[in-house]
């Protein structure tokens, strides 16, 4: 997966989206729309435990690739590269490329989400390790800061709300 295909990070907006979100698209997709989005959700939870994936799911992972044929590649140019300097000798191009992935007529759009998700996850392992966890407030996905001893909240925000509701636990239960 050399060139950079999905958005980095992608796979975290999409696994924290609202349930309500996952059901809407996988009733408007198909049956590999919604084998996709399990996939998605098992390999991140395999990522969270440190475990390794089966062969049974990296079977289906390329199963669902051969079965993409609705995934075209198109490159685009991007902003403009600061370090470009007309008639010198830079390797540099004015425009930055980037790859675009789109999707064919006919194809379900649900799909695209997810294999895009799946193409971003993929990339982020094999850019270097990758844990990920859960928060314990909200549950959302997220990448742990890698210098903190303990990561259990996605932000301050879970934190502090999560150390409030503790607070007002223990002062319920000092005035009963």
């Amino acid at each position: 997966m050399s060139p950079r295909l999905g958005r980095k990070g992608f796979f975290l907006e999409v696994l924290n989206e609202p349930a309500f979100v996952h059901s809407q698209r996988l009733a408007a997709g198909d049956a590999l729309t919604g084998e996709m989005y399990r996939l998605l959700t098992r390999l991140a939870e395999n990522v969270r435990e440190g475990t390794a994936c089966t062969p049974a799911e990296l079977q289906v992972l390329n199963l669902i690739f051969d079965r993409c044929s609705m995934v075209k590649l198109k490159i685009v140019p991007g902003e403009e590269d600061p370090l470009y300097r007309p008639g010198s000798a830079n390797l540099l191009r004015r425009h930055r490329v980037r790859a675009v992935i789109g999707e064919q007529e006919g194809a379900h759009p649900e799909r695209r989400i997810y294999f895009e998700a799946l193409v971003s996850l993929l990339e982020a392992l094999e850019d270097g390790p990758l844990e990920l966890c859960t928060c314990a407030e909200c549950r959302a996905w997220f990448e742990p800061y890698s210098r903190a001893p303990v990561n259990k909240f996605c932000s301050a925000r879970c934190r502090n709300r999560h150390n409030y509701k503790l607070r007002k636990q223990e002062g319920g239960r000092a005035d009963d």
